[in-house]
């Protein structure tokens, strides 16, 4: 309903070259209220748009979430990554450090050549350089931890299990993070506002039918000529309005809301292939790291046991320094190659946890 007041106030002076007259007063003052009864369903079909634009802005409310709970498991697989990186190039260097001591021990009672020491200072040195770049990307990392949780990060750990409640297969998966993802309802809420404002479009052609009551006071005083007239009086009507030509504004609006729904008929789409095929990758990609992750262990023990073994060969003259240097090497790309796995598995369960929304199973444990 409208509330509307009008007042108006005429003053006149009349005069003549036999006579003058006073001057006259014509005041009036209207106090209405208007309701619309009926308007094609342009009222409702308003609502409805308001409603739906509301639950879209939910909607994406829970996808900022996700996004935010995604951007704090980067940072946390970042900062526990890197440590472990720095920690293993500390280790490293100091086994270079001890073969580099024994190829020199070698050369000076004429077991060695200058082949092993060269060879072993330029992996120290190379070692080196690594942990200096690494160390660097790790105060980085500890600086944003610190801004983004609110205090220093605490020792971390990469390791990932997957709790019960995620699905088990990808059927069930493919349901929770295509078809009831906050995304996807959040473009058909928005398909749903356009489709809703197509028809506010349309009510324009329709007939509009509204009551009004109003209350009407007036004063008339001609100046003494006449008695002062008042009167005071309610009145009601019932307006029906009838577009018949509306210059093309009716149709233009009716067209430009039509595009609008077959704009956000598409986005809706297009999001739902893109979910489609986030949920295949990030459902596959896991399968794949998990199984990544055991052979990667398997290479690690490989890898501690030839080391093992090269340095009793080394002792009984079976292996020189250069084969302890390899073998050294190996196992500290092994191991660099197990830590960026591990931190990748972390990151792909949390997004396929995110992706299930099952929040409860995400526990990003510190000691």
């Amino acid at each position: 309903a409208n509330l509307t007041g009008t007042a108006g106030y005429i003053r006149q002076f009349a005069t003549s070259n036999a006579l003058s007259l006073d001057t006259s007063i014509d005041a009036q003052s209207q106090l209405s209220v208007r309701k619309n009864l009926f308007a094609s369903g342009n009222v409702k079909y308003r609502l409805k748009r308001q409603s739906s634009l509301l639950e879209s802005s939910e909607y994406n409310i829970s996808e900022i979430r996700k996004g935010q709970l995604d951007r704090m498991a980067r940072i946390y697989a970042d900062v526990a990554r890197l440590r472990e990186t720095v920690a293993i190039r500390d280790i490293g260097i100091s086994n270079l450090e001890r073969q580099l001591r024994n190829a020199e021990l070698s050369f000076e009672i004429g077991d060695g050549t200058r082949t092993d020491i060269e060879f072993a200072a330029s992996q120290l040195a190379f070692s080196r350089q690594e942990r200096v770049l690494n160390a660097s990307e790790l105060e980085a990392s500890l600086e944003i931890f610190h801004q983004e949780f609110g205090f220093p990060a605490p020792s971390l750990s990469l390791a990932v299990s997957l709790c019960a409640s995620l699905p088990d297969d990808y059927e069930e998966f493919r349901v929770l993070a295509v078809e009831e993802n906050p995304q996807r309802f959040s473009a058909l809420s928005e398909e749903e506002a356009a489709s809703y404002n197509m028809r506010i479009a349309r009510s324009s052609f329709g007939p509009r039918v509204d009551v009004e009551v109003g209350a009407i006071a007036r004063v008339n005083d001609f100046g003494g000529l006449l008695d002062r007239q008042e009167s005071a009086g309610v009145q009601g009507r019932i307006n029906v309005v009838v577009p018949l030509y509306t210059s093309g504004q009716t149709k233009a609006a009716v067209e430009t809301a039509a595009l609008e729904f077959s704009n956000a008929s598409y986005r809706r789409q297009r999001i739902e292939r893109q979910l489609q095929e986030t949920a295949r990758r990030e459902w596959f990609d896991l399968q794949a790291l998990k199984m990544a992750n055991l052979d990667v262990g398997r290479s690690v023990k490989a890898a501690e046991l030839a080391l093992k073994g090269a340095n009793l060969e080394r002792q009984e003259g079976l292996r020189s320094d250069l084969d302890v240097l390899d073998a050294e090497r190996v196992l500290l790309q092994s191991k660099l190659s197990q830590i960026n796995l591990m931190a990748r598995l972390m990151l792909s369960s949390v997004r396929l946890t995110t992706s299930s929304r099952a929040y409860d199973c995400l526990s990003l444990e510190t000691d």
